[in-house]
């Protein structure tokens, strides 16, 4: 039980530490780039729509799911980077 929580535990850092980075990496092209803001995450979903391919070789079923998370991270990605790059010009 303790190996699993400790996978558990360094996974969830990991992606953490990956959306952080990759939020202000974002953040800077945006405040730089405020049309890219727009047209970036677009374009990004829409990829991810449809070819997005999962690591593992599933059925047609498990694909759809897996791209429709994808899609929906995505989405919440971008929307709290929005949210952050909005805040900063705001001070």
């Amino acid at each position: 039980m303790d190996d699993d929580y400790e996978f558990f535990m360094d996974l969830s850092a990991k992606l953490s530490t990956h959306k952080f980075l990759l939020g202000q990496l974002y953040a800077q092209i945006f405040i730089a780039d405020p049309e890219s803001m727009k047209t970036l995450p677009e374009s990004l979903i829409d990829a991810a729509k449809f070819k997005s391919h999962p690591a593992q070789v599933t059925d047609d079923e498990q694909r759809i799911e897996l791209q429709a998370r994808i899609v929906q991270q995505l989405g919440a990605f971008f929307a709290d980077v929005e949210n952050r790059v909005i805040q900063a010009r705001d001070r």
